[in-house]
C-alpha cells in the first residue's frame, strides 16, 4: 500500500493529480478529507467531485483545526489523502445522531459485517455534540478487538459548527467511519500525552457524563476564573483546551478538554467526569512534547509502515506553533504522514478504545510485514528560538515547582491527618469525661428528685403500721393511704425513666419536638432549683417546634447551661434566682436562649470559658462542660454557640438547623 497527498485549491489541479498517479485505475482507495474551511456548500461540492472522479473509492473526512501534511503544518486549507491499498476491503458509514452518542456509537458498529475480522476502524463524530467517551463504548460495545483510531472534528478553535462527512453524506451531529480488512493488513498504534498536572486537587462534585456543573462545590465556570484568571473563563471553551481537567484512571493520566460553555455556567467536556473524581488543572509541558520525538520515531521503526495517520489534540498545535513540526520530522524515513488537529483523539489500547485529549496518536498501516528501518542519528539535536527556549525553561520552572508543592501538600495533609486523628481521641475523652461528671451531677439530682416522696412514703407507711398494731386502722383511710403511695411511686418511677432517657445513646437523628425537651429537663433538675429558690420558666414562640437532631445531646448541653447558671447565682448569694429560657424561630434555624440573673461573666474570663479544663469552679469544676456543649452544638448538631452579657447576668444562644426538609 501507500498514501499520497495533495493540498486541494482547485478541481483543475485535483483532475491533474489524479491522472499523473494513475488513481482512476487502482482498486482499493481510501480517500480522507482534512479541511480547515468550515462551510458546507465547499464540502459537499468536493466530496461529490471526488466521487465523480474516482468512483470505486471509499471516503471519510472531518473538518479540523490544522492539518499535518507529511512534515507541514496548515491551517484552513483543505488536504486530500489518497491510500491506496493492494488487498485491504474498506467499508463507509454514516449515521446521524441518536438519542445519546453510546446509542450514536453502538448504531455504527450494528452494521459492520459479522463475517470479516476488522483490523481497524477510523472515526471521525463531530467536536460539539457527540461525547466522545460514551461514543466509543458504543462502538467496542459490539466489537472490542478492532483498533479505533480518530477523533472529534474541530472549527478552527470557534467551537461553533463541525461537519463530519462520508461518500453517504455529511452532518454536524453525528459521526463517520471507514473500517479497513484483510489477512493482509497489519495495525499498530501509539500516542504520546506529555501534558502536566498542575495545583491543588480539586473535586467533581456534581456532574451529569461529561457535563460538568460544579467543582469543589463551586460553580464550573469559576473554579477557571479563580485559578486561572477571568480572561480565561471569558474565552472558555476555546482557552480550556490549553488548560484541560487531568483525572487518573487506572493509573493513566487522561486530561478532559472543554468543548462548551452552557448558559447556567456549566461545562461539557469531550468525555465523561465523574461525580467524586479528582482531578488538577493541566498545562503543556514543553520539554515532555518536545523531546517525545525520539521515542515517538523509535516505535515507528519497530512495525511495519507503509502509511502513518495522526490524529492530535488542537492544544499542541496551539502550544507549541510551527516548532511541533520536529515531532514529525522522521529524517530519512520516506513513510508518507497525514492527519488533523482534534478536539479530541480516539485510541485503543488492551481491548478497550479511549477518549485522549491532549494526546498525539498515531496509526500505522502496512500490507507489507518487512520492518524498514531508515538510518537516523542516535542523538539528534533541534534548534529552537530564543521564545521557544523561555517556553522551555518556564514549563521547567512550572514542573518542578508543581512537584514540590505537591510533596509538601501530601506532607501537610499527613500530618493534618495525625493531628485530627489525636484530637478526636483528646475529644473523646473528654466527652466521655463529661458524662461521667453529668452521671455524678444526675446521682446528686436523682436525691433531691426523691427525698421527699421517699421521706413521705415512709411517714404513711409509719402512720400506717402503728393504728394497725392498735387496732384503729380504718379501711377507708388505709384504702387512701395507699392510694398516696402509689401516686409517689409513681413519681418516683416517672422521675427515673426521665434521667435513663437522658443517658440513653442518639445512634441516629430523629424529629425532636424542643418543648418536650426542655419540659423534660424539669423532671431531673427542678427540685434542686426549688431547693436553692430558683424559678425556671419557659416561653416558646410557637405551641410545636420540631427539628431533626439528636435530642439527648441537646438535654446535655442545655442542662449543663441551666447547672452553670445555678451555681453563679447560689455564688453570689443572689436571692430570688431566676432562668428563664426561649425558643424562637430565626430563618432555618431555632434560637434558644437561656439568661440567668447571675452576676454576668467576669470580662477578664470571657475569652477561655469554651476553653477545655478552664473553670472557675476551684473545688468541684472539671473545666470540660462549657468546651464539650461547645463540640456538641458546632460538631454533632451542626449549630451554633455564643454568649453575651445582660444587665444583671449572662445570655447563651444556642441556634440549631429546622432541617426542615427531614419533617415531611
Amino acid at each position: 500500500m501507500k498514501t499520497i497527498n495533495l493540498t486541494y485549491t482547485d478541481n483543475t489541479q485535483l483532475e491533474t493529480f489524479i491522472r499523473a498517479h494513475n488513481l482512476t485505475e487502482e482498486e482499493h482507495i481510501l480517500i480522507q478529507v482534512f479541511t480547515g474551511i468550515i462551510d458546507k456548500e465547499f464540502i459537499s461540492s468536493l466530496v461529490d467531485r471526488l466521487l465523480s472522479l474516482l468512483p470505486q473509492s471509499r471516503l471519510v473526512g472531518a473538518t479540523s483545526d490544522g492539518i499535518i501534511d507529511n512534515r507541514k503544518i496548515i491551517q484552513k486549507d483543505t488536504l486530500i489523502s489518497f491510500s491506496i491499498f493492494n488487498t485491504t476491503s474498506i467499508e463507509t458509514y454514516i449515521s446521524e445522531k441518536k438519542p445519546g452518542s453510546y446509542e450514536l456509537g453502538r448504531a455504527l458498529a450494528l452494521r459492520f459485517p459479522v463475517e470479516e475480522k476488522i483490523k481497524a476502524a477510523i472515526c471521525f463524530t463531530d467536536g460539539l455534540h457527540t461525547n466522545g467517551e460514551e461514543f466509543l463504548k458504543g462502538l467496542s460495545s459490539i466489537n472490542h478487538e478492532m483498533i479505533i483510531a480518530g477523533g472529534l472534528a474541530g472549527d478552527n478553535g470557534q467551537f461553533k459548527q463541525t461537519y463530519v462527512f462520508s461518500d453517504k453524506g455529511i452532518t454536524s451531529n453525528g459521526a463517520v467511519t471507514a473500517i479497513l480488512y484483510g489477512n493482509d493488513l497489519i495495525v499498530s498504534n501509539y500516542s504520546s500525552f506529555g501534558w502536566q498536572k498542575i495545583g491543588k486537587t480539586l473535586t467533581i462534585t456534581k456532574s451529569k457524563k461529561n457535563r460538568v456543573y460544579t467543582i469543589d462545590g463551586m460553580n464550573a465556570t469559576e473554579v477557571y476564573a479563580k485559578y486561572l484568571g477571568e480572561e480565561i473563563r471569558d474565552k472558555l471553551p476555546s482557552t480550556g483546551v490549553e488548560f484541560p481537567l487531568i483525572v487518573q484512571r487506572e493509573g493513566i493520566d487522561t486530561a478532559r478538554a472543554v468543548v462548551r460553555k452552557h448558559s447556567d455556567g456549566s461545562l461539557s467536556f469531550a468525555g465523561n467526569l465523574k461525580e467524586g473524581e479528582k482531578v488538577h488543572f493541566g498545562y503543556g509541558n514543553t520539554e515532555n512534547i518536545l523531546y517525545h520525538r525520539e521515542e515517538v520515531m523509535q516505535k515507528t521503526q519497530m512495525v511495519p509502515a507503509e502509511s502513518i495517520f495522526i490524529y492530535s489534540c488542537m492544544a499542541r498545535r496551539r502550544l507549541m506553533g510551527q516548532h511541533l513540526k520536529s515531532k514529525l520530522e522522521f529524517n530519512q524515513n520516506p513513510v508518507n504522514i497525514n492527519g488533523f488537529f482534534t478536539y479530541g483523539e480516539f485510541f485503543h489500547s488492551c481491548n478497550q478504545a479511549e477518549l485522549l485529549n491532549q494526546t498525539l496518536t498515531l496509526l500505522i498501516l502496512s500490507e507489507n510485514p518487512e520492518i524498514k528501518r531508515f538510518a537516523h542519528e542516535e542523538k539528534t539535536s533541534v534548534h529552537y528560538n530564543d521564545s521557544v527556549k523561555t517556553v522551555n525553561a518556564l514549563s521547567h520552572l512550572i514542573a518542578q515547582t508543581t512537584e514540590e508543592l505537591m510533596q509538601l501538600n501530601q506532607k501537610q495533609q499527613s500530618i493534618i491527618r495525625h493531628e485530627v486523628a489525636e484530637n478526636r481521641k483528646k475529644d473523646q475523652l473528654l466527652l466521655q469525661q463529661s458524662k461521667l461528671a453529668q452521671m455524678g451531677e444526675m446521682i446528686n439530682m436523682i436525691a433531691h428528685q426523691w427525698r421527699q416522696p421517699l421521706n413521705t412514703i415512709s411517714s404513711v407507711s409509719s402512720s400506717l403500721l402503728l393504728k394497725s398494731q392498735l387496732n384503729t386502722l380504718d379501711p377507708t383511710i388505709l384504702e387512701s393511704k395507699l392510694k398516696d403511695i402509689n401516686t409517689y411511686i409513681e413519681h418516683l418511677s416517672t422521675t427515673i425513666n426521665d434521667f435513663r432517657e437522658f443517658f440513653k445513646p442518639n445512634r441516629e437523628k430523629e424529629i425532636t419536638d424542643i418543648s418536650e425537651v426542655i419540659t423534660s429537663l424539669k423532671s431531673i433538675i427542678g427540685d434542686q432549683l426549688q431547693s436553692d429558690d430558683i424559678s425556671l420558666a419557659m416561653t416558646i414562640e410557637h405551641p410545636i417546634q420540631r427539628i431533626f437532631s439528636y435530642p439527648n445531646e441537646i438535654k446535655q448541653v442545655i442542662l449543663n447551661l441551666i447547672k452553670n447558671a445555678k451555681d453563679a447565682i447560689n455564688s453570689y448569694n443572689i436571692e430570688n434566682g431566676k432562668i428563664m429560657i426561649n425558643v424562637t424561630t430565626a430563618g432555618p434555624y431555632i434560637s434558644i436562649r437561656i439568661t440567668d440573673n447571675g452576676g454576668g461573666i467576669p470580662e477578664e474570663i470571657r475569652e477561655k470559658i469554651f476553653e477545655p479544663y478552664f473553670t472557675t469552679k476551684e473545688k468541684d469544676g472539671t473545666g470540660i462542660g462549657l468546651y464539650m456543649s461547645k463540640v456538641i452544638v458546632e460538631q454533632h448538631l451542626d449549630g451554633s454557640i455564643g454568649f453575651s452579657n445582660t444587665d444583671n447576668g449572662t445570655a447563651f444562644i444556642i441556634k440549631l438547623p429546622v432541617s426542615s426538609g427531614k419533617l415531611g
